[in-house]
């Protein structure tokens, strides 16, 4: 496990609070991570880059890009991108298969097509919900499936391209921090789009 004193440090700098039950809990979850699947992976893998930064067209038209960050992108040795997102959502019991298509499925759709884009063979990737780190999420997509999911995400697209912006119907701060629309264009107050995710009704799409 991390050292208490270095968690504590980490947490202060970041403006979190650091009670020995908090540091200890954190410390728990480090190795939790570490000792998983996923991070196995990344490990072993030819590159790693972290806050990787993407953009691809939304079609054939570069006027349009889809652009965002990825918290961690690995490159294996048979040319796989791993993409991995890390989730804090509280999700107890819940099915995370069911969770991850409900209420990523977008997120995951452009996350593969991030990765298709560079050339890959295939894209895998990953919601690693750090409250089950031992459970992923994982969805792999091949070089082929590139056009069909760009159409899908076209069509899914269509009201924001033509300027419509549905909002989420339960916004919460883990949807939204992120969200570039969340000052400007959301209808939602801060109140909502900032607060903790309801445990009760979990994630879904939107902004």
């Amino acid at each position: 496990a991390p050292d208490a004193d270095r968690v504590r440090r980490v947490l202060e700098r970041r403006g979190a609070e650091a009670p020995d039950d908090h540091v200890a809990d954190v410390q728990r979850l480090v190795v939790a991570v570490a000792q998983g699947p996923v991070l196995g992976r990344l490990a072993g893998a030819r590159e790693v880059r972290r806050e990787q930064p993407f953009a691809f067209p939304l079609g054939d038209a570069a006027d349009t890009l889809v652009n965002g960050v990825v918290d961690v992108v690995g490159t294996e040795a048979d040319g796989t991108v791993l993409v991995v997102d890390y989730k804090t959502d509280d999700v107890e019991d819940a099915d995370l298969e069911e969770l991850v298509a409900r209420s990523y499925a977008a997120q995951r759709r452009i996350y593969a097509l991030a990765a298709l884009h560079t050339g890959a063979p295939r894209a895998e990737v990953v919601h690693l919900f750090l409250g089950r780190p031992d459970e992923p999420v994982v969805a792999r997509y091949e070089a082929a499936d590139r056009d069909r999911q760009g159409a899908e995400l076209r069509e899914a697209a269509a009201d924001l391209v033509a300027g419509r912006f549905p909002v989420a119907a339960v916004p919460h701060r883990g949807l939204c921090l992120t969200c570039p629309g969340r000052r400007a264009l959301c209808t939602h107050p801060e109140e909502l789009t900032l607060r903790p995710a309801p445990a009760a009704v979990g994630v879904h799409e939107g902004g």
